[in-house]
């Protein structure tokens, strides 16, 4: 059943894309199947080997790194933020301000020029996987 449910999501959003297409008789149902199928292989690589499970955890063992050390300096910075309001941290306290001490992260990433480096790399993979012109680029003035 969940993978039934899997199936017909992945068919609504493919509708939902090609229903908001500017440009429907140009839509380029290789490429789209192309990418289908590797997100499917990648979704099994993942699941199945111990690679892919290792690598997932490593990742999310990342995130969650930085989660607690933006914790950390929401509790130097805010201090009185983080004691119990009606049983614990509000929306603010839990999720924005992490948001907030996180994303510079993303920003210095991008000023040394490392994220422009990933993206680009992962851009001329999927054009040549797919055949299609580039996916992805950083523009700077």
């Amino acid at each position: 059943m969940l993978i039934a449910i899997n199936v017909i999501s992945i068919l609504v959003f493919i509708g939902v894309a090609y229903l908001f297409s500017n440009d429907k008789k140009n839509v380029q149902w290789k490429s789209v199947g192309i990418v289908l199928v590797l997100e499917v292989f990648l979704a099994w690589f993942f699941t199945q080997f111990k690679a892919g499970q290792i690598a997932v955890q490593g990742a999310a063992d990342g995130f969650n790194w930085l989660i607690d050390v933006a914790s950390e300096g929401i509790a130097f910075a805010l201090p009185d933020w983080l004691t119990a309001n009606n049983g614990g941290p509000n929306f603010v306290t839990s999720a924005l301000l992490p948001i907030l001490l996180v994303v510079p992260l993303f920003d210095i990433l991008t000023y040394f020029g490392i994220l422009p480096w990933i993206i680009k790399w992962i851009g001329k993979a999927l054009t040549f996987i797919t055949g299609q012109p580039k996916f992805e680029a950083f523009f700077f003035n």
